[in-house]
């Protein structure tokens, strides 16, 4: 994007080439869309975020909220904990055993068989 805009400033400024509908910037992101198959906008709005945040991305926002998890719930956090501790001495904690026991047994609902 950036070396047609070069190009388009310079044919401009030498008057070779008048100033594109919309601005220099625009017609540069509609290149570099076209030869990424995206819309124009959205490279247009990576540019504007590249260059107001000094030259970075700014970070994602999406996935910040702090979820509401079952586990969080005091009485199965205290059972996972127990449970936790007492593997843990055992030497069989991993992350496999925690799935199973999550899965398995803590948040099975009752009355419910393995088949």
């Amino acid at each position: 994007m950036y070396k047609e805009l070069d190009r388009l400033e310079a044919a401009v400024a030498a008057g070779l080439e008048r100033v594109p509908k919309g601005g220099e910037l625009r017609a540069a992101a509609a290149v570099a869309a076209k030869e990424y198959a995206i819309h124009f906008e959205t490279v247009r709005s990576w540019q504007l975020d590249f260059v107001s945040n000094d030259g970075r991305f700014a970070p994602d926002q999406r996935g910040k909220w702090a979820r509401e998890l079952l586990i969080h719930e005091e009485d199965l956090q205290r059972k996972f904990h127990k449970w936790m501790i007492a593997t843990a001495k055992e030497e069989k904690l991993s992350v496999d055993a925690a799935l199973e026991y999550l899965n398995g047994t803590l948040l099975r609902p009752p009355h419910t068989t393995d088949e």
